[in-house]
C-alpha cells in the first residue's frame, strides 16, 4: 500500500487524501454521530408525547374525584349519623313508590339502620324501590325474608336497610 501511495503524483496524493477524508467523515457522521442524535430527537417526542398523556391522566384524575365526591354527597343523607334521618327517608320513599297501603311496620333499629315490613306488596314496585334507595341515597338490603303473598305477583316480606357509610 505504502508503494502505491508513494507512486502517485502529489496531486493524486491530495485528491485521495481529500476523498477519504470526506468518507472517512460521512462514515463518521453517518455510524457514529446521527444515530445518538436521531435516537435523542426521538425521544424527545416520545417524552413530549407522554407528557401530554399524563395530563390528560391527571384531568381524568380530578374529574373522577370531583364526581366520587359528587356521589358521596348525595348518599351521605341516608349516614347512620341520623337514624331518625334514614327512617324518614325509608319512610317517605316507600310512599312514594306507591308501597303506602302494604307497610306494616317501619322501625328504627339503632346503628344507621332501619326494619321494615311489608304484606301483600306488589313485587316489581318493590325491587324498584329498592333500587332507587341503593342508588340514589346508598340504603342497602342487610337482610331480606320474602315469602310468597295470597295474590300473584305479591310477597310479604321482612327486610333490614342500612345506610352505607364511607
Amino acid at each position: 500500500m505504502r508503494r502505491w501511495w508513494l507512486g502517485l503524483a502529489p496531486r493524486e496524493r491530495r485528491a485521495v487524501a481529500l476523498g477519504g477524508f470526506v468518507v472517512f467523515a460521512m462514515l463518521f457522521y453517518v455510524l457514529l454521530w446521527l444515530p445518538p442524535h436521531r435516537g435523542v430527537e426521538e425521544l424527545r417526542q416520545m417524552v413530549e408525547a407522554q407528557q401530554g398523556d399524563l395530563e390528560y391522566l391527571r384531568r381524568a384524575a380530578r374529574e373522577v374525584m370531583a364526581l366520587k365526591a359528587r356521589q358521596e354527597r348525595q348518599a351521605r343523607p341516608a349516614s347512620a349519623e341520623a337514624p331518625v334521618a334514614l327512617y324518614a327517608l325509608v319512610e317517605r320513599s316507600a310512599r312514594e313508590a306507591g308501597l303506602a297501603d302494604v307497610i306494616q311496620r317501619i322501625d328504627p333499629a339503632g346503628d344507621g339502620e332501619v326494619r321494615v315490613g311489608l304484606e301483600q306488596a306488589a313485587f316489581d314496585p318493590m325491587i324498584r324501590w329498592l333500587a332507587g334507595l341503593h342508588r340514589d341515597y346508598g340504603v342497602v338490603v342487610a337482610t331480606a325474608s320474602v315469602r310468597r303473598g295470597e295474590k300473584s305477583g305479591r310477597v310479604a316480606v321482612q327486610l333490614m336497610l342500612k345506610a352505607m357509610t364511607q
